[in-house]
């Protein structure tokens, strides 16, 4: 707008014989005031928050008015002072409307970036949380039997195999087998038969060590490998295991039991189990609920 009505004047006023008002620097800025002004006034009538504004071209628009009629004396001190308070509310008004609404914005920019920080460092943390608890659970899944939760087959085996492959001396293991399991899922139901598979591993977990592992070898079989245990140890073990399952399981069972020993009864985990699993079946021969070894007892 500015532009549109000021080279139309650059290019007729000279033409008319106006040539003194173009050089007079207060007439340009009576002319340069009035357009604002104008401008403004177009711009913004139904706007109350320029009033300021409006006020700040008319006082300035004033104070060129009066320099026109010279800048001294009390009329030219005035109209300094009068420009002087226009300038001054200029930089006020554009200081409110521009920087300090500028820092304002910029302030709660910045605390949408924090806000939306925290909420994405929070869903991260719950994410990978999650993703955990995922891990773990699948890693789980994939190391123990999932209805007694003690080791699978899979891994009781390699336990043992890690445990003879570090050097561990000696390592006993005893492979434990409920008596006549079958009657007891016949007579009473699967359920009755599972919550005494539950039990009975609770009970043998109550009477080994921390640092013994137990695993679900099969249906009815576990093993419990005893590490640094010799063979007469884990005799004992094993004992006080089949007196506790005879005494304190419900519905009331008893097991049989075989044990052997590493380096004494095999060299690898294969040997050592199938030694385990001949003194079970001579436990089983001799009557049950006993604990027997291959050869020694």
């Amino acid at each position: 707008m500015i532009l549109v009505i000021l080279i139309p004047l650059s290019l007729t006023l000279p033409r008319y014989g106006f040539n003194k008002i173009i050089e007079k620097p207060q007439l340009i800025q009576i002319l340069l005031n009035m357009t604002l002004l104008i401008n403004i006034l177009l711009l913004s009538r139904r706007k109350s928050k320029d009033r300021n504004l409006k006020y700040c071209f008319i006082w300035f628009l004033v104070g060129t008015v009066l320099q026109l009629n010279g800048m001294e004396g009390v009329v030219g001190l005035t109209a300094v002072f009068i420009k002087i308070a226009a300038y001054y509310g200029f930089y006020h008004y554009f200081y409110r409307r521009t920087y300090i609404a500028w820092e304002s914005k910029m302030k709660e920019a910045e605390k949408l970036k924090t806000s939306l920080k925290q909420s994405y460092d929070e869903e991260v943390k719950k994410q990978l949380f999650y993703m955990e608890l995922q891990q773990e659970r699948l890693v789980s899944a994939a190391h123990t039997d999932g209805m007694t939760q003690a080791y699978n087959k899979n891994t009781i085996i390699a336990i043992l195999e890690e445990l003879i492959s570090i050097g561990k001396k000696p390592i006993s293991l005893a492979m434990v087998d409920i008596d006549h399991f079958k009657k007891i899922n016949d007579y009473h139901g699967h359920i009755v038969g599972d919550n005494c598979i539950k039990e009975i591993v609770n009970i043998i977990q109550r009477n080994i060590r921390k640092a013994d592992y137990i695993g679900r070898y099969g249906g009815d079989e576990f093993i419990v490998i005893l590490p640094e245990a010799n063979i007469n140890e884990a005799k004992n073990v094993a004992e006080e295991i089949c007196k506790k399952i005879s005494s304190c399981s419900k519905p009331n069972v008893t097991v049989s039991i075989g044990i052997s020993s590493y380096p004494q009864d095999g060299k690898t985990a294969v040997e050592i189990i199938s030694k385990a699993d001949e003194g079970l079946y001579r436990s089983k021969r001799k009557g049950r609920n006993i604990v027997s070894h291959p050869t020694l007892f």
